[in-house]
């Protein structure tokens, strides 16, 4: 569906597992502003050919259905020849309950620019990387009591 330069989608994604007698599925919901993605797509086109950082956007929504506070975790199961009104009444119910609200909060948040690529930053080394991971769990572990930590990896601090 289409509102404007959004994109919204509804897409059923049937279980691996399911079988003839039953299919297990979930609702993959998804809200799209596709000019800011596009623009993103060009200034990091032009990024990958001078060597700067790529940005990614935060515009847009992507969840599971059964993950925005409807039966988290649960998918619905449906069977040939049914019933299965109560799991299409529940699926409808969940779309107007939590996805369309959150189509009006997507619809409305202000959008994200790309940094211009020649303003971007270089790309961090994997030894830059390393380091900054390994200085964040150390922290965390230090804040949570965890001390005397030693560190075994073995980084030359080349890339």
């Amino acid at each position: 569906m289409a509102r404007g330069d959004y994109e919204i989608g509804i897409n059923f994604q049937k279980n691996k597992w399911s079988t003839r007698e039953s299919v297990t599925f979930d609702v993959n919901v998804s809200v799209g502003h596709q000019p800011s993605n596009q623009s993103f797509e060009v200034e990091n086109s032009v990024a990958r050919q001078v060597g700067k950082e790529l940005q990614f956007p935060i515009n847009g929504f992507w969840a599971p259905l059964s993950q925005l506070g409807h039966r988290p975790g649960f998918p619905w199961t449906v069977t040939p020849g049914g019933p299965n009104d109560e799991q299409a009444d529940d699926v409808l119910t969940a779309i107007r309950t939590h996805f369309l609200p959150r189509v009006d909060l997507e619809l409305t948040r202000p959008l994200e620019v790309p940094t211009p690529a020649k303003d971007r930053a270089n790309p961090a080394s994997q030894h830059e990387i390393n380091e900054a991971a390994w200085q964040w769990h150390k922290d965390a572990l230090e804040r949570s009591g965890v001390s005397d930590l030693e560190r075994i990896d073995q980084d030359p601090g080349t890339d």
